[in-house]
């Protein structure tokens, strides 16, 4: 569920509808805080297969250096993850947040990552997406 309370159907990824745009390039940026290669490597192969250019960023370039930027954070509640934030910027402005529960055992792999991922990616893309998360 968004944070608006609102759903996307068919999507493993709770957004908000994005309005009607052209992803040339998005720019990631990697979570400085969190450090984990594995993690950015799941962001990056989820991007990679929705077949839209990507490059990565360093962690402290900020939301300013692309037109389009998709940054992460993982929700951790009582030391279990909860689940997997995505925020998108457009020119500097905050546009999208998505997450991507953990499975209900509890656990978030970095499959489940790159599936979150690749669903954002055609949610904003405007493609239909298959993507499950079966783990």
């Amino acid at each position: 569920m968004g944070m608006d309370g609102s759903s996307v159907a068919d999507e493993s990824v709770a957004t908000t509808a994005p309005e009607s745009r052209t992803y040339d390039e998005v720019c990631l940026l990697p979570n400085a805080t969190l450090n984990s290669a594995p993690l950015l490597d799941a962001v990056a192969s989820g991007i990679k297969a929705s077949g839209v250019k990507y490059r990565v960023l360093q962690a402290g370039d900020g939301v300013r250096v692309c037109p389009f930027v998709v940054t992460y954070d993982v929700l951790v509640k009582d030391k279990h993850v909860e689940s997997i934030v995505f925020q998108t910027f457009e020119n500097g402005t905050p546009k999208l947040e998505a997450k991507g529960p953990a499975n209900a055992d509890g656990n978030l792999t970095v499959q489940m990552v790159a599936n979150y991922t690749l669903s954002l990616m055609k949610h904003l893309i405007g493609q239909k997406s298959d993507t499950k998360t079966s783990e």
